[in-house]
């Protein structure tokens, strides 16, 4: 649903509804049980996405690099 940040995560590939749209909701859920295709490829785009924006050494070099910034 369109709630908090949850917009900018659909940029991996998902699917945004109303918060009260249980039409949009339905639809979606329906769309994704019927088209394997489309769930295997929705699957693959978010893990790219995760291994690229939360690969642990990455963050723990961000993390590092934000600590010296500010001592």
């Amino acid at each position: 649903t369109d709630v908090g940040c949850v917009a900018s995560l659909a940029r991996m590939g998902g699917f945004i509804v109303g918060k009260e749209d249980m039409c949009g909701m339905t639809n979606y859920c329906r769309l994704l049980l019927e088209d394997e295709q489309m769930r295997i490829q929705m699957g693959i785009k978010a893990r790219e996405y995760a291994v690229k924006h939360f690969d642990s050494t990455e963050l723990v070099k961000k993390t590092a690099e934000a600590i010296k910034s500010v001592l």
